[in-house]
């Protein structure tokens, strides 16, 4: 896509890990909203960087794809300058997407244990299979 000079990014939305499907509903989301403009797309090692002219919409993606899919979402904002006219900081934002092949009803093995995945939100939601005891998990521990 061609990089209108006029807009500058106002953030990136960093997709990792992602398959076919959290591409399409992405470019099919970023199709939809006729306000965020999207300068550019850079295939990184492990995923898509969307550069877009919106921070609220990459915010809003980055929700829907972790409501719809499951995985991390992290919000990371750089001071991008300083504004003295109006007394402002100006800052960009770095939004993760980062995609986990798991989904409610899995059974998950960490530090030996079997765990049944009940919710995925920001953190994952299980019940151990032996023992029946709720436990909460952080992304992390997938790894």
């Amino acid at each position: 896509m061609p990089r209108p000079l006029d807009v500058p990014h106002q953030a990136i939305l960093q997709l990792r890990n992602p398959t076919k499907e959290v591409i399409r509903f992405t470019d099919a989301e970023l199709e939809k909203n006729t306000r965020t403009k999207v300068n550019e797309v850079v295939d990184v090692e492990n995923g898509l960087d969307y550069y877009l002219t919106d921070k609220d919409e990459a915010v809003k993606i980055a929700r829907r794809l972790r409501t719809k899919f499951g995985g991390e979402f992290i919000v990371s904002p750089k001071l991008y300058t300083f504004d003295s006219q109006h007394g402002k900081r100006i800052y960009r934002l770095a939004v993760l997407f980062r995609y986990y092949p798991i989904k409610k009803g899995d059974i998950v093995e960490i530090k030996g244990k079997k765990i049944k995945v009940i919710f995925l939100g920001k953190k994952i939601f299980g019940q151990e299979e032996k023992t029946g005891k709720k436990v909460h998990l952080e992304f992390e521990d997938l790894k």
